[in-house]
């Protein structure tokens, strides 16, 4: 079980310990626990994006503190005026079909490398439209220093905006990204990532797909459109 407050995330290792971490000048937004259990990801009201290694809590002879603190994953997309505000919400989705760790013998299905979608939301003032940043990086878990093992952002494979409509999840399946609107309600607008790298995206663009549906998964959405029989 994992609880949130303002500033901490409480880690309940065992039923004897808990552990708990600060991640600086923020708050929590959002969490997402990567397939296999060991990453947790947690995005932050400054727009900053985390994570936290869950198998590091279970080994409590661990002299080292930092062994347990959270290491930044992606830096913030905002302007630091934006992200000192600390009024951003966080949507993580990761591409199931990435490469597994031993997927032959593996029953758990651990990613070891994969493609993660972030997209940052800025909250709008009274008046004025939701802002979103788009982001679709490449992600490994990589072995460091002492045999440790390491999440790490490898490379930036698409990065886009928004900022005519307002969203309530995300997608991403293949080259493939979704998002679902929450205004106007009932419909996903779905874009291949590739093709709006470091552009805003036009919702006249016909690159663009609109699909209208009273289904409330957009994952659930994609993976039907776009996996193969």
């Amino acid at each position: 079980m994992v609880l949130k407050s303002q500033a901490e995330l409480y880690v309940p290792s065992s039923a004897l310990a808990t552990y708990a971490f600060d991640i600086p000048k923020t708050s929590v937004a959002s969490m997402h626990l990567v397939p296999g259990g060991r990453w947790l990801l947690v995005g932050c009201r400054d727009g900053s994006v985390w994570y936290y290694d869950l198998d590091m809590a279970c080994f409590t002879d661990m002299d080292s503190p930092q062994s347990r603190q959270p290491r930044l994953l992606l830096k913030s997309p905002l302007a630091t005026e934006q992200a000192s505000k600390n009024r951003a919400m966080v949507l993580f989705a990761i591409d199931h079909t990435s490469e597994l760790l031993n997927p032959s013998k593996d029953l758990y299905k651990v990613l070891e490398h994969f493609n993660l979608a972030v997209a940052v939301t800025l909250k709008p003032q009274a008046g004025q439209p939701a802002s979103h940043w788009f982001q679709i990086w490449r992600v490994g878990a990589i072995t460091a220093q002492r045999s440790s093992t390491e999440l790490q952002a490898l490379q930036r494979l698409s990065f886009f905006e928004d900022s005519d409509v307002t969203i309530s999840d995300i997608s991403i399946h293949g080259i493939h990204f979704a998002y679902a609107l929450s205004c106007p309600s009932g419909t996903t607008m779905i874009v291949d990532w590739r093709l709006v790298n470091d552009k805003k995206v036009d919702t006249d663009d016909s690159d663009v797909w609109y699909l209208g549906t009273t289904i409330v998964s957009v994952s659930f959405i994609v993976k039907a459109l776009f996996t193969e029989a």
